[in-house]
């Protein structure tokens, strides 16, 4: 089967450059067949692990260091390694990388220069710090006044020469370590005969790349261009033609994006294909629950702080919304506080100090196992409330089989269930009961609770325990095990 034409030009390209690198056929059409699927990697990721796992930088390194040998031209470490890593991870294409290098044999950039460069940039001597000749770049800042700049190689005095004299010298001579933080715009025929500025290409690109990550308000966005990482960015986009889709692979990158303009959002960068229009639609709604839980903003009045913990935690705007309500409860009461920090340490293993902690909580707990341990704490803190002494077997035994909420809980644990319980088993054998039993069948479980109920109302009867206000008190049992009234007389019969 033939392999897709990009796929097929790497492999040659690969099988021509680095005839050391073992392709094994079978790997080689798995590659293809991934493609053909439509369900895998796309071919520039395919690429970039193709080159990195199975070249690897040390080979293209090696090669890029040959090209610039072959063709006479200087170069640096710092180069070296910064081109490497773009064949790596920014696409960047070998015939391109061939091409551009081809315009700085001094035939070829003579006949390519026609004397022009795009408004707006001064040209620069710079001092070469590898020992080779001083050579000449044109720069542009960007944007005017901000201390970031991008710079195209021009070459040595003859190819300046061979451009003409229509440009503006920058004040000083350049070292070469100063410029390692801008952007290296590549070859000088970037910036050759075009019509228009600096300024307003890059204004375009500030312009488009806003657009295509969703940032509306100009302040933000003014804010974000500032930053040298972002503005590096902006500065390779100002002269290429740069889909939607590079400038936010390009952004998603750079620290300021995921820590200041989206914090967190990195973490939505594997699981999802809209990470920004998801992050928005996230923090529009934890942005609520944090809200009705009182939880102080940032001092840029939002709570940026808060979504990178819980974005990396895992948790989600349905996790957070379901157990905000319990945290609620929690922050003023502190009985439901405690019985609801022993049983989140039981299941989670989390103890709860403070509003974070319950990030440790919600972490790979789904909504349901969130409520069923909040269902657990309300049970356990209305029977601690109304001095009710229950097991926590028997409170577990409750939770999972039952959906009570604090109300239905408060009836379950009534005065004549609690006076029953009291009896003991001993007591309760009288009745032909257990203590499971009376659980059960308050709670509606099991499969003979309707029984049992009427085996309690017996049993309470006789005891005179049940929630009546005009029934007499209960106090004893007589020797033969009756139960009897101390101050009345029973009315039951001793063979009851």
């Amino acid at each position: 089967m033939a392999l897709p034409t990009p796929l097929q030009n790497l492999i040659d390209f690969i099988r021509k450059n680095f005839p050391d690198v073992e392709l094994d056929p079978a790997r080689i059409q798995g590659f293809a067949d991934e493609l053909e699927r439509g369900d895998g990697r796309t071919m520039e990721k395919l690429r970039s692990d193709i080159l990195e796992h199975m070249v690897g930088d040390e080979r293209i390194r090696t090669y890029v260091q040959k090209q610039f040998d072959d063709r006479g031209l200087t170069y640096d470490d710092a180069r070296l390694d910064r081109i490497t890593g773009e064949f790596l991870t920014d696409g960047r294409s070998f015939k391109e990388f061939g091409e551009t290098l081809d315009k700085f044999v001094p035939d070829t950039a003579e006949e390519s220069a026609d004397g022009k460069f795009l408004d707006g940039g001064q040209v620069r001597k710079v001092v070469n710090n590898g020992g080779q000749d001083d050579y000449y770049v044109i720069t542009y800042e960007h944007p005017p006044g901000s201390g970031n700049y991008a710079f195209y190689v021009i070459g040595n005095q003859d190819k300046l020469d061979a451009i003409g004299s229509d440009f503006t010298f920058g004040p000083d001579i350049l070292d070469e370590d100063e410029m390692i933080p801008w952007l290296d715009g590549g070859d000088v025929n970037e910036v050759l005969n075009i019509e228009g500025t600096w300024a307003g290409f890059y204004d375009d690109a500030v312009r488009d790349a806003g657009i295509a990550a969703g940032i509306t308000d100009p302040t933000r966005w003014g804010d974000a261009v500032k930053d040298p990482d972002i503005a590096k960015v902006l500065a390779d986009a100002a002269m290429g033609d740069w889909t939607d889709e590079q400038y936010l692979a390009a952004l998603r990158n750079q620290p300021y994006y995921y820590e200041t303009l989206y914090p967190g959002i990195q973490f939505l960068y594997e699981g999802s294909t809209s990470p920004e229009a998801d992050y928005a639609m996230y923090t529009q709604n934890v942005d609520q629950t944090l809200k009705q839980l009182g939880i102080a903003k940032d001092a840029d009045g939002t709570y940026g702080s808060q979504y990178p913990k819980m974005l990396e935690a895992g948790i989600t705007d349905t996790q957070f919304a379901t157990f905000g309500q319990v945290y609620k409860q929690a922050q003023t009461n502190i009985g439901f506080a405690d019985s609801l920090n022993k049983w989140t340490s039981k299941y989670t293993g989390a103890s709860i100090e403070s509003f974070e902690d319950y990030f440790d909580v919600l972490a790979g707990n789904a909504p349901a196992e969130i409520l069923e341990i909040a269902e657990i704490a309300g049970l356990q803190y209305m029977a601690d409330n109304q001095g009710f002494q229950i097991t926590d077997q028997e409170l577990e035994l409750l939770g999972a089989d039952t959906g009570l909420d604090q109300a239905q809980a408060g009836q379950l644990f009534s005065s004549t269930s609690k006076a029953l319980l009291a009896l003991g088993d001993s007591g309760l054998r009288r009745g032909g009961l257990s203590s499971n039993d009376i659980l059960q069948a308050q709670a509606g479980i099991g499969g003979n609770s309707e029984a049992i109920k009427l085996r309690m109302s017996k049993l309470a009867r006789e005891l005179g325990i049940e929630d009546d206000p005009t029934a007499a008190i209960f106090t004893d049992f007589n020797r033969e095990g009756a139960p009897i009234k101390k101050g009345l007389e029973s009315t039951i019969s001793e063979g009851a």
